[in-house]
């Protein structure tokens, strides 16, 4: 079972939750959201009594427990209004439409991923060029073989591409020269980071996010997949060491995550500064911008 109580009493609030696990690849499983918005009065509690079954953290093949630990994501949304009455809301039997939902999902995502693999023969209206020069920067976090340029090609369908990235969306929507050649020219990620966007986009999920944890999260951030990001984003903190703590902390300052610049800033200035700036990742990606550096410099005078 899994409950969130409100303990801050000064009003009621109305919110609604999400809970996912997160596997060993940061992906989110076992989704369950409220349906609805709910009063939460002081010490009220809701949740889910029947969450997730014991057997299914436990099966090696699920990689639900990652050193036996279990990781657990949860996304609450507040609805900024005072409640002045309780409104109603009506619970429901929560183990057949979950089981009914699931099974849904599990059919959806397997149609849509043959779509994906199918996608030349399967009425495709856009191509996806990716012709990628590679920079020679390596990066730690993550492993690629860069030593010739990257070139591929991918077909997709615009409806579903746009259904899920806003950019898309606005792409097909307007006379651009995309919408109206049927191609799209990809000159700033690699063709395995275009194949694991789309994978994601027809199915909701990335086989293996911690191969190209950094392109993803650029990928993510660029087409405006919120989810993917989110993963991303909890990958990377998941990678944080010594040797990566620079590129993801000059990574969070480009893409403007507040929280994942705050967990690594928490790295560094909780003892391991000395090591960090004597690292190459440090005078490289961080030394070099002045607001970085002073923003590490006063966390460290209040820790």
């Amino acid at each position: 079972m899994i409950y969130i109580v409100e303990c801050i009493c000064e009003r009621d609030i109305k919110a609604k939750a999400e809970y996912s696990l997160v596997n060993r690849k940061c992906e989110l499983t076992e989704m369950r959201k409220d349906a609805q918005f709910s009063v939460y009065k002081c010490g009220n509690s809701r949740g889910f009594i029947n969450y997730v079954k014991y057997d299914t953290l436990t099966l090696l093949e699920n990689d639900t427990l990652d050193d036996d630990k279990l990781k657990i994501y949860v996304r609450i949304t507040i609805m900024d209004d005072a409640i002045t009455e309780e409104t109603k809301y009506q619970e429901f039997d929560d183990a057949e439409s979950i089981n009914f939902t699931t099974r849904g999902l599990e059919g959806l995502v397997r149609d849509f991923s043959q779509l994906l693999i199918h996608s030349p023969t399967k009425m495709s209206d856009i191509k996806i060029k990716v012709n990628t020069i590679p920079s020679h920067n390596s990066h730690p976090i993550e492993s690629v073989d860069d030593s010739n340029s990257s070139i591929g090609t991918f077909s997709a369908h615009k409806l579903i591409l746009a259904a899920r990235s806003p950019v898309f969306a606005a792409m097909f929507s307007n006379c651009t020269l995309e919408n109206t050649t049927n191609t799209i020219e990809i000159n700033d990620l690699r063709p395995e980071t275009i194949q694991s966007m789309l994978e994601y986009i027809y199915t909701g999920k990335v086989n293996d996010i911690k191969k190209s944890t950094v392109e993803l999260y650029r990928c993510a951030d660029k087409y405006q997949l919120e989810d993917l990001r989110l993963q991303a984003e909890m990958a990377l903190m998941s990678s944080i060491s010594i040797d990566t703590s620079a590129e993801i902390l000059l990574l969070a300052d480009q893409h403007h995550s507040k929280d994942l610049k705050s967990r690594v800033i928490q790295f560094i200035v909780g003892g391991n500064l000395k090591a960090i700036t004597q690292t190459e990742g440090w005078h490289k990606y961080v030394a070099c911008i002045p607001d970085l550096v002073t923003e590490v410099i006063q966390a460290t005078t209040l820790e």
